[in-house]
């Protein structure tokens, strides 16, 4: 008699079975955000809907009807400055493609 073919599991049953809902232990923004605010010494924001201790009911509405904020430069440099860097970078490998496509073309043969 010809065995059955079993069925594969799912992902999700995989994950029960295997009761490790991260194995590679990694971590979603949030989380990070949530954890560089608790080292930094911050109040995270409440997800259970109760207010942070330094916020009160008046200041959470002026946040509410005025969501936008105001960020200094120096802030952006000090969170961002890599992006420059990194266009930089991307640049200088664009532009050394282009001159290098430019001699392989006036170099190889037609």
């Amino acid at each position: 008699m010809p065995s059955q073919p079993t069925k594969r599991e799912s992902a999700t049953e995989r994950r029960a079975k295997n009761k490790t809902a991260n194995p590679f232990m990694t971590t979603s923004a949030s989380q990070r955000r949530t954890q560089k605010r608790l080292t930094e010494g911050k109040s995270p924001a409440a997800s259970d809907g109760t207010l942070p201790a330094h916020m009160s009911h008046e200041q959470v509405a002026y946040l509410l009807e005025h969501p936008t904020r105001d960020v200094p430069t120096e802030e952006m440099q000090k969170e961002y400055g890599f992006v420059l860097t990194d266009i930089r970078n991307m640049f200088l490998v664009a532009g050394g493609l282009i001159l290098l496509e430019i001699i392989l073309a006036l170099i190889l043969p037609k």
